[in-house]
């Protein structure tokens, strides 16, 4: 599984790469660069997960107006909401609600976050990606048998 941190405050990332990579020993963790858009950040290292600071500290946008957008381009895309802030929380919630996407305790975290619930979080994540890789293939099957 691929996940990208996006956060900007570099030790608050290094903690939550640390604790990821000591859930799963077969994850791969980026931390997203902010001199290069995130949009090629994610074409580039195609997470699985991107998991979204509320506050960041760019004037462009924030982590709800970035989820919205990420979502508007990469529809499967799953994301993680990393906030304390009660604001935030509440936009990122509406953001979720307007794409379709749940909003709840695997897909929320805290910024203090215990490794039980982020391992319950990619436990639940990793069914949803072998759910999306099944249904992938079943399309194709289909899409192929209409070719025989």
């Amino acid at each position: 599984m691929r996940v990208l941190i996006v956060e900007d405050h570099p030790f608050s990332a290094y903690c939550l790469q640390r604790l990821l990579e000591s859930t799963d020993e077969d994850i791969q963790v980026l931390q997203a660069k902010f001199d290069i858009d995130i949009d090629v950040q994610v074409d580039l290292f195609r997470p699985d997960v991107v998991v979204l600071d509320g506050h960041l500290d760019n004037n462009e946008f924030n982590g709800p107006a970035l989820a919205d957008r990420l979502w508007k381009k990469y529809l499967h895309l799953q994301i993680i909401a990393w906030t304390d802030s009660e604001a935030m929380r509440i936009a990122f919630q509406s953001i979720f609600h307007s794409h379709n996407k749940i909003f709840n305790d695997q897909f929320y975290w805290p910024k203090t976050i215990t490794l039980k619930r982020v391992a319950n979080s990619l436990a639940v994540l990793k069914t949803f990606k072998s759910a999306e890789n099944y249904t992938w293939l079943n399309k194709t099957a289909f899409c192929n048998a209409q070719h025989i």
